[in-house]
């Protein structure tokens, strides 16, 4: 007997998705030999008409619902609601290796560290080149000190993470907060892989209360 698109979305909430799409990203990899030497990361948003009154971030069968409200909009639509898709591909056949939903008024920059972490699980490894928009002003004009000292700050948090040997590697260390969107990352080279036991977790759930900023 057939399930009906609204029971198939049902039951594809209540799952285990991170693990889900993990496995499934291994498997294409290892049947058809894909690399994921490098991989891009880019967003876009899905721009919604009416109220969604309901759609507020609640919870619902133990899981946090996203949230459809006014943001940053892509396509200069800030007068309707949305939602911030994330996808990641591999530079090889630019097939799909992580994507996912946020909220509606989410910020590009604190996206990265949990795409950066769903990458690796799926990768089984952290010296790939990840590839984000760039999203630093042009020679970071109108920057405040404060902002400059966050993004340096961000950018020696991401090359010590992929520096780390397998032992002392962590997920979950806070992204370093600042005003400007993370620009394009390069990972230094390194052999080292993360835990064992971390490539099927599920990707954290999604947690912010960011205004969206332009790219």
């Amino acid at each position: 007997m057939g399930v009906d698109s609204g029971t198939a979305l049902d039951r594809l909430f209540d799952a285990e998705r991170g693990a889900l799409l993990t496995e499934v990203v291994v498997g294409a990899v290892q049947q058809f030999d894909l690399s994921l030497d490098e991989l891009h990361n880019d967003s876009t948003t899905v721009r919604f008409c009416g109220q969604y009154r309901q759609a507020r971030g609640r919870r619902l069968r133990g899981k946090r619902a996203l949230f459809i409200t006014y943001g940053y909009s892509k396509d200069h639509r800030s007068d309707l609601k949305q939602l911030l898709f994330i996808l990641t591909t591999s530079e090889d056949g630019g097939v799909p290796v992580q994507f996912r939903c946020e909220h509606g008024n989410a910020s590009d920059s604190r996206t990265h560290e949990q795409t950066w972490e769903a990458l690796c699980r799926a990768a089984r490894r952290v010296d790939f080149l990840y590839v984000a928009a760039s999203c630093a002003p042009a020679a970071s004009r109108g920057w405040t000190p404060s902002t400059r000292a966050a993004w340096s700050k961000r950018r020696s948090w991401v090359g010590n993470r992929a520096r780390r040997s397998p032992s002392s590697l962590s997920f979950g260390h806070p992204w370093p907060s600042a005003s400007s969107r993370a620009a394009s990352n390069r990972v230094p080279r390194n052999r080292s892989a993360p835990p064992p036991g971390s490539l099927n977790s599920a990707c954290p759930s999604a947690a912010t209360g960011a205004k969206g900023t332009r790219p």
